[in-house]
């Protein structure tokens, strides 16, 4: 995606027509998580094309993104006067309940009274008569999926207001950042979410340090990364866990130290060897970094 956006902004410097390519490059740098960037370009692109109805959806995906429910709605209730299609009034419902929620009844009322609307498959029916009314923390995983994932900021919001279930929601939030690759928000979240796990409830704890380590990594801080790696793996019982075994060793081979990262990427082929089906992903990763660390030289040992 990188190259993608680099040859981009060269065909932008040169193209007359420049506001679909402002909005494709706008969605490739949310598609890798620069949330400021995207937004730099979807709204240059919006403020040239206000009738593109794709640039809209562009920019009302990453108003979700951003939270700020008010830019989506409005976006959203543009997109229907464009496109007449039921689906944007439904959006837009869903997107007011978090700032105003006897606008989103009102354009609730509005999408069922439409000709147009069908209960079968109607995102807003499911939010305002089923999801509104459950305890979301405890779901069984009945979220807004594909196309309308973004929604799930405003049902997570709406969820925090009628439960303040602190706990989940930094869960969730977490996870749908993690979704879009925003990993710097993702961090955070978690990082919240440890600071307030109930004490005694040590799988939270641990699920939680180690999604923190991971999205650590992915936004380029290895030593944090793999301090927490490390606690875990000292601390936690990771010694035994093949998931931290091999984040350690990826770890240790960023930083130069290919011995412990040999012993690490093995001790993960002989404990997945036992359960190869359900390791079979980090099996096979752990399988290849090996070969590839095969004849390395230079060793430098990193101090614990």
């Amino acid at each position: 995606p990188y190259g993608t956006i680099e040859l981009l902004r060269v065909i932008l410097d040169a193209c007359p027509d420049r506001s679909a390519l402002k909005a494709e490059t706008g969605r490739l740098f949310c598609a890798l998580g620069q949330i400021d960037s995207a937004f730099h370009h979807i709204s240059e692109a919006s403020r040239e094309r206000p009738n593109d109805a794709r640039v809209l959806r562009n920019a009302l995906t990453l108003a979700m993104v951003r939270s700020d429910f008010a830019a989506s709605c409005s976006l959203a209730l543009r997109r229907y006067e464009l496109t007449a299609d039921i689906s944007d009034l439904e959006q837009a419902a869903v997107c007011a309940f978090p700032y105003d929620s006897v606008l989103a009844m009102e354009l609730y009322t509005e999408a069922r009274l439409s000709p147009n609307y069908s209960d079968d498959g109607s995102p807003s029916r499911w939010f305002f008569e089923e999801a509104l009314k459950s305890d979301v923390s405890r779901s069984d995983g009945h979220f807004f999926t594909d196309s309308l994932f973004h929604l799930n900021f405003a049902l997570f919001e709406a969820d925090y207001r009628q439960n303040h279930d602190r706990i989940a929601y930094y869960l969730h939030k977490a996870s749908a950042f993690y979704v879009y690759g925003i990993h710097d928000s993702a961090a955070y979240y978690n990082l919240n979410l440890l600071r307030n796990v109930p004490s005694g409830n040590l799988d939270l704890g641990y699920t939680a340090l180690f999604n923190l380590a991971a999205e650590y990594y992915a936004c380029g801080k290895h030593r944090l990364s793999y301090d927490r790696f490390l606690n875990l793996y000292k601390r936690g019982n990771g010694k035994k866990d093949a998931a931290v075994r091999y984040a350690l060793a990826v770890n240790y081979e960023e930083f130069g130290d290919i011995v412990r990262a040999r012993s690490h990427y093995e001790y993960v082929l002989n404990q997945c060897s036992r359960h190869y089906h359900q390791h079979y992903d980090i099996h096979a990763l752990a399988a290849y970094r090996l070969g590839a660390l095969q004849g390395s030289v230079g060793e430098m040992e990193l101090m614990e």
